[in-house]
This record gives C-alpha cells, sequence and structure tokens, in this order.
C-alpha cells in the first residue's frame, strides 16, 4: 500500500504545474461523484419519491372533490322533499277546498228547514211528527283560508209516530233531499203494533249560526 502510495507522489510530483491542477480538479470531481452516488443521490431519490407521493395525494385529493362535488349534485336537495312535501299539501288544500266549496252549495237554507219537514210530512199520510228537540250549535274548525265562511253544525232529534212502511218511505224519502242531512243515530220500536216509533238524530252543517228553525 506504501508502495503504490509513494509512486503515486512520485509521479504527481513529476507532473507538469498545469497537468496537477488537472489531476487535482480530476480528483476532486471524483470525490464529489463518490459521494453523490454513495450520500447525495439517495437523499435527492427520496425527496422525489416523497415528493411524487405529495403529488399523488394531491391528484387523489382533487379526484375525491371532483366526485364528492358531482355525487353532491346527483344527491336530492335536502329540502327538495320539503318542497315535495309542500306541493302534495297544496294540491291536497285544492281539492279540500273545492269539495267544500261544492259542500256549502249543498247545505240547506235556515229559512228552509222547517218547510222541508212540513212538506214531508204532507206528502206521507200516516206519518205525524211528536217532538224535536234541537241541540246546541258547534262551530266546525276550518281554517278561513280553506273556507271563507263559517261551518256550523246542529243536530236535532225528531221522534216521529206511523206504521213501519209509512215510516221507511219518510226516511227513505228524506235521504234524496237535494240538501245533506247527516244521520247519527236511529231507534225503532213498536209502541202498538201496527203503529212504531222512530227516533233520530240528524245533522246538518250551514253557514248560519241560527239555521235550524224547528
Amino acid at each position: 500500500m506504501k508502495y503504490w502510495h509513494k509512486r503515486l507522489s512520485e509521479g504527481f510530483m513529476a507532473l507538469k504545474e498545469r497537468e496537477r491542477k488537472i489531476v487535482i480538479f480530476a480528483s476532486a470531481f471524483l470525490l464529489l461523484y463518490l459521494g453523490f452516488i454513495g450520500w447525495i443521490e439517495p437523499g435527492l431519490n427520496k425527496q422525489e419519491s416523497y415528493q411524487q407521493a405529495l403529488t399523488k395525494h394531491h391528484n387523489t385529493q382533487r379526484a375525491l372533490e371532483s366526485e364528492l362535488k358531482a355525487l353532491g349534485a346527483s344527491i336530492t336537495d335536502p329540502d327538495a322533499s320539503l318542497i315535495d312535501r309542500r306541493k302534495a299539501l297544496q294540491k291536497e288544500y285544492e281539492q279540500l277546498k273545492q269539495e267544500l266549496s261544492q259542500k256549502t252549495t249543498q247545505l240547506i237554507p235556515a229559512d228552509r228547514m222547517r218547510q222541508v219537514l212540513s212538506q214531508l210530512l204532507q206528502e206521507h199520510e200516516g206519518v205525524s211528527v211528536l217532538e224535536v228537540t234541537s241541540m246546541p250549535v258547534s262551530k266546525l274548525s276550518v281554517s278561513e283560508q280553506v273556507l271563507s265562511d263559517t261551518l256550523y253544525q246542529r243536530g236535532f232529534t225528531i221522534k216521529m209516530e206511523g206504521q213501519y212502511f209509512q215510516l221507511q218511505r219518510y226516511l227513505a224519502d228524506m235521504e234524496l233531499l237535494p240538501w245533506e242531512l247527516y244521520w247519527r243515530r236511529f231507534d225503532y220500536r213498536v209502541t202498538e203494533y201496527p203503529t212504531a216509533q222512530v227516533t233520530l238524530e240528524l245533522y246538518t252543517l250551514s253557514t248560519n249560526a241560527s239555521f235550524l228553525g224547528v
């Protein structure tokens, strides 16, 4: 080892000054290159790998953001269900309004109730009214936005007497009236054959609180 070191030193000193400078620069370059290979290059490779990983992560993040944005556009708006529900309720509201409007045109007028019942009695011989009892008027809770006029419900109990078929025809004709008249209770009993009594609890609707003049 010393031999080769001595020979190199003698050979180096034998060179001219310009040649010695070239050798020094070449040796320095060789050392730098070896250092680059042994230490600097792995560090640069590691940095490059890290940079590539960052770039890949950034691209993945951007792709994910784009996917989420597209997915968000396809997902139903949280308020859409409420909007649909509102439309459905609006449709139901219009239907209800129309139905109520039709119903109010079928309500029996305030001054016609007594006349209607009396006329029915005249048309059915053998049927007589024994008792009529009015019930308190109750206001229906219908929104003013649905119906401009307030609706009132009032019932009355009517007790009639007659033979079976006479009473049956009277009640059948009552159901054929062009106005709305609702049944709530029906009681039939024979008092002395063939005479019987029928007690009915009826109610109807009106826009007049004092419509039932019976």
